[in-house]
């Protein structure tokens, strides 16, 4: 009878040690399980992000952020879906993709912390032709996303980050130039060479050794800062102006082609 209840008593110990170990176990299995599915539904997003582009099915590509996501880019910065979508339907047109050019999404390297995660990945944008599909571009992309109502969304996508590309439009460089150089030089030369006295006078006594007074010396100073240092802001303001032109020129080439960088 003893025997019979020492017998009992180890199978039922044994059965609940089995059932702790297995309770355990059961944790970590289901978090790597959920961080394998995670990752794979970042990896479909990675891959919807190219696809809804070459379809120009530019709501569901603007769908994929979440609600206060935004794009960074070679054309700027713009943040929240409906804006994202303006956005690239103003760089890309409305209409379909003729040319029938397509995205290459690869390499894919994800790392989910909780309800946000991180993702370096590449890109290579493929234009078909009469010799064949050639790459016209090609890059990587460095995303985050975020756990938005359940479902994976990004939250941030940045082309090719580095290196620094200026984002300030050309518009603002010319007025730029023309406020913060060309104006202030013109101000201060100005007032230099028609001023009627030495504005100066620590240095009244420094310009005898050259044969002139110190009002003359001033006078040459002023036109030299006037017409030399506006010179170089308007060469600026002249490369500035011709190459917003040829970055015009190249976007609406690229809109007409379908390979605007996206």
């Amino acid at each position: 009878m003893r025997r019979t209840r020492r017998l009992v008593i180890l199978v039922v110990a044994g059965c609940s040690l089995s059932v702790a170990a297995a309770a355990a176990q059961t944790g970590p299995v289901e978090a790597r399980l959920r961080a394998l599915e995670d990752k794979e539904q970042i990896a479909q997003l990675l891959i919807d992000y190219g696809r809804h582009l070459d379809s120009r099915d530019l709501a569901a590509y603007a769908a994929l952020f979440a609600n206060d996501g935004e794009w960074i880019g070679g054309f700027g910065k713009v943040a929240g879906r409906a804006n994202i979508q303006a956005f690239m339907e103003k760089s890309l047109g409305t209409g379909p993709n003729r040319g029938g050019s397509y995205h290459i999404m690869s390499n894919f390297v994800i790392a989910v912390k909780g309800d946000t995660a991180a993702a370096w990945s590449r890109w290579t944008f493929v234009t078909p032709g009469a010799q064949g599909a050639t790459i016209a571009q090609a890059g990587r992309y460095d995303d985050t996303f975020v756990r938005e109502n359940g479902v994976w969304k990004f939250w941030s996508v940045v082309i090719d980050p580095v290196p620094f590309r200026g984002t300030l439009p050309y518009a603002a460089r010319i007025i730029y130039l023309l406020v913060a150089g060309a104006a202030q030089n013109t101000l201060l030369g100005g007032l230099l060479s028609f001023s009627t006295r030495v504005l100066y006078p620590h240095y009244a006594d420094r310009t005898a050794a050259y044969g002139i007074d110190a009002l003359t010396d001033q006078r040459i100073g002023g036109a030299l800062m006037w017409v030399v240092g506006d010179a170089v802001f308007l060469l600026g303001v002249s490369l500035a102006f011709f190459r917003w032109l040829a970055h015009e020129e190249e976007t609406q080439r690229r809109r007409e082609r379908g390979t605007l960088q996206s």
